[in-house]
């Protein structure tokens, strides 16, 4: 039992671990950023003579008109995007004179309240074992069990507080946070006096 009890709780914090360096770097895409922050929006284009950011479409479908020349850094072109309060996909066209040729392109990029890609199921697993745990350290009768099922409902909060739920972070998921840390703490510490009388 005790075997399968580590080897769950390794496999829980690998898990977390593999999750964390998932990343979006697609083509036409920049990726996902954290919502109210200034991101860079670019343009690689290395025989270009300039490149005009002309339009960004919010995810709400409304289009901001920009119209203004993005900075040269080398062969890339840069425009410090700052209007990043809307949630969601976000498009923006790009104009220059690529190949000598005038071209526009479009791109995309990602809002969340967190700045990472929706991860839900790490929260849910995360939660799932604590309960295991817990239903079978009532069920066992088993203090030592009690008192980890405990601790894992203390970290499956502290997740919830630093990362949110998936893509929200707020004063909901962080109010779930502190309901999980209260019960993982109400947990340990019964567990823990259970466990202390039972060696008297």
């Amino acid at each position: 039992m005790k075997k399968i009890l580590i080897t769950l709780i390794l496999g829980m914090f690998l898990i977390m671990t593999v999750s964390q360096l998932s990343f979006v770097n697609a083509d036409g895409n920049l990726g996902i950023f954290k919502q109210n922050e200034c991101i860079p929006l670019y343009q690689y284009c290395d025989d270009c003579t300039y490149v005009n950011l002309t339009v960004v479409q919010y995810p709400d479908g409304t289009i901001g008109n920009i119209n203004t020349a993005m900075t040269k850094n080398d062969v890339d072109y840069n425009y410090t995007f700052c209007s990043t309060g809307n949630l969601g996909i976000h498009y923006y066209t790009v104009k220059g004179d690529k190949g000598g040729e005038v071209s526009t392109e479009r791109m995309s990029f990602e809002i969340t309240t967190t700045g990472r890609i929706a991860e839900v199921k790490i929260a849910i697993f995360m939660l799932l074992i604590s309960l295991v745990a817990f239903i079978f350290a009532l069920y066992s009768n088993n203090y030592a069990i009690g008192f980890i099922s405990g601790v894992l409902f203390l970290i499956t909060g502290v997740y919830l507080m630093i990362y949110g739920f998936g893509d929200i972070s707020d004063m909901y998921t962080q109010a779930m946070a502190y309901i999980v840390i209260a019960f993982g703490m109400f947990i340990i510490l019964i567990a823990g006096w259970e466990w202390v009388d039972s060696m008297e």
